[in-house]
């Protein structure tokens, strides 16, 4: 799959513009990051909101988990072929995910930086 669809956008605010290409499939990736599973009526299943590991101790075994959860999260978009999360803790309450997400088109780099409130993109 080449196309990588076109959306709203919803970063850093629902701005009623559209996306399309790379910055489409960025903000897909984010969305499946922190939308809790039932969120969305018309996609029960949609994946995974990683803000919750929040409310919990950050251990190295709570990164794995993350790690492995965003992995498969990412992987079950059809656009993406493979991806690789890297967790970090940089100070209570916050994540930092290191994301290569690689596509048919190559690989395609994305950083965020997840807290209690916003889920922010800091490099695509």
């Amino acid at each position: 799959m080449d196309d990588f669809g076109t959306d709203l956008s919803v970063f850093p605010d629902l701005s009623w513009t559209l996306k399309s290409g790379y910055d489409n499939l960025a903000e897909a990736a984010v969305r499946c990051l922190m939308t809790a599973p039932g969120a969305l009526f018309y996609a029960p299943e949609y994946r995974l909101d990683l803000r919750r590991f929040l409310n919990e101790a950050i251990t190295p075994e709570a990164l794995l988990e993350v790690e492995t959860l965003a992995t498969n999260a990412l992987e079950a978009d059809p656009r993406i072929v493979s991806a690789e999360v890297r967790a970090s803790c940089p100070g209570p309450g916050v994540l930092n995910l290191e994301l290569l997400l690689t596509t048919e088109r190559g690989p395609f780099a994305l950083v965020l930086r997840i807290d209690q409130v916003t889920v922010e993109v800091l490099r695509a």
